[in-house]
């Protein structure tokens, strides 16, 4: 039976995101399984996993923020900018005061443009970032635009902070943000350095920790062939977009591929989601005079 939903983990520690989708495409014998928002192998968290049709909105789902909870260590410098790497530089005699966090937390709030490390996914002439740096080369890399919409101390602050220690923060931030280069930026600005010592996704879009289940409770529900009665509704993952109830009419119409109207003018471009009965019927996009066309139509499988 081929599966149709969503499906949130909580990605364990020392496992790629591709790892997560390889077991579940093993135990659940779907190879239609794709994920939104890689996490690094050392963080922990939110991992939402789509199956069959609802693969289809991972690009929607992608935009979405994240929020993470983040453990930062003062006086320290690695190579990937977290606890993994080699050490480029240390500072023993590092000391940080409470004013002065709260100052630099504050210069990184908004929008800003980040470089991505070097240790990375991010392609450059086809070949992934971390293959180049494994054999020791740096190349340049273009600035990001990215937006830090929260960065508040998850943990009451310390007085003071010493080298191999550090703060736990809470980051909302927009799509593509790297903490483990926000937490080597600040380190910067701190004067000392800084690498990212822990990690957790706390929520991706509407998707939070509270609907997360572990791995291993995964691979159960898959091994038993139970996984599709776990699944959530694709409708869950567009409740940021518009949303335009539709007649039985109107969805059997968009099904066929033919286009809405709505007396309510969008903008044009708009993505909205066309809903029946609370399921995903399509993906639409508004044009001129209150017409939307249907990008991606989902048969209610």
């Amino acid at each position: 039976m081929s599966l149709h939903g969503l499906l949130v983990v909580d990605k364990p520690a020392g496992m790629t995101s591709h790892d997560v989708v390889s077991v579940l495409r093993r135990v659940s014998r779907q190879k239609k399984i794709g994920h939104t928002g890689t996490l690094d192998p050392a963080a922990t968290g939110v991992l939402v996993l789509c199956f069959g049709s609802a693969t289809r909105l991972i690009q929607y789902l992608e935009e979405s923020d994240k929020v993470y909870e983040a453990h930062m260590i003062l006086g320290i410098v690695t190579d990937t900018q977290d606890y993994t790497g080699q050490v480029l530089a240390e500072d023993p005699a590092a000391q940080v005061g409470r004013d002065s966090l709260v100052r630099v937390m504050e210069k990184f709030l908004g929008e800003q443009l980040q470089v991505p490390p070097m240790f990375s996914a991010v392609k450059r002439g086809g070949r992934p970032l971390y293959e180049l740096a494994r054999q020791g080369q740096e190349v340049e890399r273009a600035a990001r635009r990215m937006v830090i919409y929260e960065l508040a101390p998850a943990r009451p602050l310390a007085e003071k902070y010493r080298a191999g220690e550090g703060p736990w923060l809470r980051i909302r931030c927009s799509k593509g943000t790297y903490i483990r280069t926000l937490c080597h930026d600040m380190g910067q600005a701190l004067g000392c350095g800084a690498h990212l010592r822990e990690l957790r996704r706390l929520a991706s879009g509407v998707f939070t920790l509270d609907q997360a289940v572990s791995l291993e409770q995964a691979k159960t529900w898959g091994e038993e062939g139970v996984l599709a009665e776990h699944l959530l509704s694709p409708a869950l993952a567009v409740q940021h977009l518009p949303q335009l109830e539709l007649s039985e009419e109107e969805a059997v119409a968009i099904r066929h591929g033919r286009a809405l109207y709505r007396r309510e003018v969008a903008a044009e471009g708009t993505i909205g989601a066309a809903i029946r009965h609370g399921e995903l019927v399509a993906i639409l996009q508004s044009q001129a005079s209150g017409i939307w066309q249907p990008v991606r139509v989902f048969m209610g499988e």
